[in-house]
């Protein structure tokens, strides 16, 4: 069947791994539409992003261009186990002077990766939900909205931690489960740029990042993980929690949060005159066994469509950048998508391959053999009562030791 106005790509999301890949397929001459059901997100929520992945899909980024969403080079990471009333921290400076991290405005940085695309040659239709996929001789040939139909080459899913579509044609990495889900909360603190640095002690240009493997008396000795990111003019402290704990045991993430910013470690930043300038909830599905089975489960593209990002749960809450997955699946995907355009054959036959990088590129190598991600998952769902047993030492380094300086502190 022949339709008319038929696109090479229709991409369902304009998330940070949606954006990436319309990129690098606009710039390869690919007739790219984005679908996404918001013009603009109404938060600034704040993150981590490695420089060096994002130029490489984006192209270099001008200084001055970049100004409202590259917030603070990260000179210095930590790692904290928290508990009520006692906490061990690990901390390390970055040596390599190539992986420069920096916090960014996660509003501020879609507006401009949207602007990159849309001078490519993306075309977007904002304030659209696509409500199913359109499916013709087993193979997926568009997607429908509430208004219409559109119809291309192949489809890809960047729907994010919903995982609507993603879960009607069976599509992940892993099985997500509300005890896999993680609720969080997160609170944007205003505060002068030179408060910030005399709070923090750092200077105007560099920032610090924290995470937290916590486990607090709430109902329950809950667990959860949380982070603090510094910009030029504010920073963000957020935690989240096991969707099922919160359920079950009626645990407000809220209530949790607020329990963080009054441990001992961390009160003496929420002792001044600030102002919360935004509160914040979300969730993120997160797969807590990485193994040879996660790699065997793993169906991430089938006839006419593949997944990337966090709906595809490639997306790593441990890692210090959380784009840092979506952006290599966003990479891996259009290279493959690139190639199927070129011999014309868009079934899972050739889009397969799609898969076999993420396994043998993303997850093997990146997650297995480095083991920074096993090891926050061992912090997370291991048992906290006793430091010598849980080995905390030599996992603490394990998480946040790469080409870095590192020391650990009770």
């Amino acid at each position: 069947m022949i339709h008319n106005n038929k696109r090479d790509v229709i991409i369902i999301g304009a998330g940070i791994s949606g954006l990436g890949t319309a990129k690098l397929l606009a710039q390869s001459g690919l007739d790219v539409l984005v679908i996404n059901r918001r013009n603009n997100i109404d938060c600034n929520l704040s993150g981590l992003i490695e420089l060096a992945l994002l130029e490489e899909i984006f192209g270099k980024i001008q200084p001055d261009s970049s100004e409202n969403f590259l917030q603070r080079k990260i000179i210095e990471k930590r790692a904290y186990y928290l508990q009520d009333n006692d906490s061990t921290m690990v901390n390390f400076k970055p040596v390599d002077s190539e992986n420069q991290t920096y916090s960014v405005l996660k509003k501020n940085l879609k507006t401009y990766l949207s602007q990159s695309c849309k001078v490519q040659g993306v075309e977007f239709l904002f304030d659209a939900v696509v409500r199913e996929l359109i499916i013709q001789n087993g193979s997926v040939v568009g997607v429908r909205t509430d208004d219409k139909e559109y119809f291309s080459n192949i489809v890809v899913i960047a729907e994010g931690p919903k995982m609507i579509l993603t879960k009607s044609q069976g599509l992940r990495i892993g099985e997500v489960s509300p005890s896999s889900t993680l609720l969080f909360a997160e609170e944007c603190i205003q505060l002068p740029a030179n408060k910030i640095n005399q709070l923090f002690d750092t200077d105007g240009y560099g920032g610090i990042t924290m995470k937290f493997f916590t486990s607090f008396s709430c109902e329950s000795q809950t667990k959860g993980f949380g982070y603090l990111n510094l910009n030029k003019h504010n920073f963000s402290i957020g935690v989240g929690i096991p969707l099922k704990e919160s359920i079950e045991n009626k645990i407000n993430v809220n209530d949790y949060l607020q329990k963080l910013k009054k441990h001992k470690i961390l009160s003496e930043y929420f002792n001044q005159n600030h102002k919360v300038i935004g509160d914040y909830s979300y969730i993120l599905p997160m797969p807590l066994d990485v193994s040879n089975r996660i790699i065997i489960d793993s169906r991430l593209s089938i006839d006419g469509c593949l997944v990337v990002g966090a709906a595809a749960s490639l997306a790593r809450i441990f890692d210090w950048d959380l784009y840092h997955m979506p952006l290599l699946s966003a990479k891996h995907a259009a290279n493959v998508i690139i190639s199927a355009k070129s011999k014309n054959d868009f079934s899972n036959k050739s889009l397969i391959s799609y898969q076999n990088k993420i396994i043998n590129e993303v997850l093997e190598k990146d997650l297995l053999k480095n083991h920074e991600f096993s090891s926050g998952l061992k912090l997370f769902t291991s048992s906290y009562s006793n430091l010598s047993d849980s080995n905390l030492y030599d996992d603490l380094n394990l998480y946040v030791t790469n080409k870095g300086v590192a020391s650990v502190r009770s």
